[in-house]
C-alpha cells in the first residue's frame, strides 16, 4: 500500500463524480454548474531508488458543452516540453481523447527518472504543472468569443527516495487506476478475442451440423448409397484439359488414331454438357486407363473423387439442336463450333489414313475449344438452374400468349 496527500486524491474523486474542475465555463444542458478545467496527477509509486523509473499520468477534463468550452494549451504538456525537474523525462505518450456530452478528457503518460547523489533519504517534489487555457463562448450570431488567458496550476507532489511513504502524506493510496491507453488496448484485445470466439463457435456449429447429418444418414441407412454424379462444370474442366494436351501433342507429333479417338471422346462430352444431356459414368479411382471413348474426370480438391465418363452424341443430334428442330433440347451455349469440330474429327477418325489434314483438324479444335470455354461458367449448377427456370418461364409465356 502507498499513501497520498489529500490534494492529489481529491481531484480524482471530483473528476469521477462531476467530471471537471477549475474556472467555471457555464452550465451544461442539465443546468448544473461545472468547472471549465480539472486536472489530476497519478504516479505508480511513492518511493523510488536513484535511477529507477516511475510512471506519471496526467489527466485533464475540459468542458465543451452548450455555448461555452475550455481550450487548454497542451504544448507545454508534451513529453518533449514538460518541465519535471529535478526528474528527467525519458519519454511519454498521449492517449486518444475521450468525449461525452459535457466535455472531453485528455491524458498524458510520462516515464521519469531521478539521478543524483543529493537525494538519498529525502522527499523530492514533482514540480507543479501550470496549464494555460481560454474559455470560448459562442454568440447568438455564431461568432466565437475568446476569453482572457487563464492558468490552472496542479500542485507539486512529493516522491520519497529510498523510503516507503513521504513525510507529508497523511492517507493511504491504493494501486493507481489504468490509463486510457491501457483501456483502449484492453478493448482491442477483447474485440479480437470476441471475433476469434465467434469464428470458433461458427466452426463448432458447422462440425455439429455435419455430425448430425452423418448420424441421420447412418440411422436411415443412407451411408452406403451411390455417390452423386460428376458435375457438368467438372466435366468441362476435364474436357478442356484433355483438348489442351491433345493440341500440344499433335503440334509436336501429329494426329494419330489414338489422339483422334481421345479428341472425339472429349468433344462428345462437351456436346452433352451443352445440350444438358447426362453421359455414362463409372467409378474411376486409381484403376486402369479409360477405354476408347471415355475420359477420366476429377471432382473436388480436398475430398475429390475420380470417375470415368463418356457420351455417344453424334453430329446429327447437334445439328438438330442448332437448328432448333422440335424435340431437340435448347443448348446452353454456341454449339455450332462444337458440332463442326465433332464432324471434322469423326470424318478424320473413320476416313482412310492420310485423308485428314492436320491444319484443318487443329483449326476445328481451336474453334471448338473457344466455344467450350464459356461452358465452365454456364455449366455451374446455380447458373444452369437459373437458365432452366428462365426457359420454363419463356415456354409458359408463349403458351399463354398463343
Amino acid at each position: 500500500m502507498t499513501r497520498r496527500r489529500p490534494h492529489a486524491l481529491a481531484p480524482a474523486i471530483l473528476a469521477a463524480a462531476v467530471g471537471g474542475a477549475g474556472t467555471a465555463a457555464g452550465q451544461p444542458d442539465g443546468g448544473e454548474s461545472v468547472d471549465a478545467l480539472r486536472c489530476w496527477r497519478r504516479v505508480d509509486r511513492s518511493a523510488v531508488r536513484i535511477g529507477e523509473q516511475l510512471a506519471m499520468t496526467l489527466t485533464c477534463r475540459a468542458v465543451d458543452a452548450g455555448r461555452g468550452r475550455a481550450v487548454p494549451d497542451t504544448i507545454g504538456l508534451e513529453p518533449e516540453t514538460i518541465d519535471a525537474q529535478p526528474f528527467e523525462v525519458l519519454g511519454g505518450e498521449r492517449s486518444a481523447d475521450v468525449r461525452d456530452e459535457t466535455g472531453r478528457i485528455f491524458q498524458y503518460r510520462y516515464a521519469l527518472r531521478l539521478t543524483g547523489e543529493d537525494y538519498f533519504g529525502r522527499d523530492v517534489d514533482l514540480p507543479p504543472i501550470a496549464i494555460g487555457y481560454r474559455i470560448e463562448r459562442r454568440a447568438d450570431d455564431g461568432a466565437v468569443l475568446a476569453g482572457r488567458e487563464l492558468t490552472y496550476v496542479l500542485p507539486a507532489e512529493p516522491i520519497r527516495v529510498l523510503s516507503l511513504v513521504p513525510d507529508a502524506a497523511d492517507d493511504i493510496r491504493g494501486l493507481p487506476a489504468g490509463t486510457l491507453g491501457e483501456a483502449e488496448d484492453r478493448l482491442l484485445r477483447a474485440n479480437l478475442m470476441l471475433l476469434a470466439a465467434a469464428a470458433a463457435g461458427i466452426g463448432a456449429l458447422g462440425l455439429l451440423a455435419a455430425g448430425v447429418r452423418r448420424a441421420r444418414r447412418a440411422r436411415r441407412g443412407a451411408v452406403g448409397r451411390a455417390p452423386r454424379p460428376i458435375g457438368a462444370a467438372s466435366i468441362v474442366r476435364g474436357v478442356l484439359g484433355e483438348l489442351t494436351t491433345l493440341r500440344r501433342e499433335s503440334l509436336a507429333a501429329g494426329w494419330t488414331p489414338d489422339r483422334l479417338q481421345r479428341a472425339l471422346a472429349a468433344l462428345r462430352l462437351a456436346a452433352a454438357v451443352a445440350l444438358r444431356r447426362p453421359g455414362a459414368e463409372r467409378a474411376g479411382g486409381a484403376g486402369p486407363e479409360p477405354q476408347a471413348g471415355e475420359l477420366r474426370v476429377r471432382r473436388g480438391v480436398l475430398r475429390g473423387r475420380t470417375a470415368v465418363v463418356s457420351s455417344a452424341l453424334t453430329p446429327g443430334l447437334l445439328a438438330d439442336a442448332a437448328a432448333g428442330r422440335p424435340g431437340a433440347a435448347p443448348p446452353i451455349g454456341d454449339i455450332e463450333p462444337i458440332r463442326g469440330a465433332l464432324a471434322a474429327f469423326t470424318a478424320a477418325r473413320y476416313a482412310r489414313e492420310g485423308d485428314a489434314s492436320a491444319d484443318v483438324l487443329t483449326g476445328a479444335l481451336d474453334r471448338g475449344m473457344a466455344a467450350i470455354r464459356p461452358l465452365r461458367i454456364r455449366a455451374l449448377a446455380p447458373i444452369r438452374r437459373a437458365a432452366a427456370a428462365a426457359d420454363a418461364a419463356r415456354g409458359r409465356w408463349r403458351r399463354w400468349t398463343s
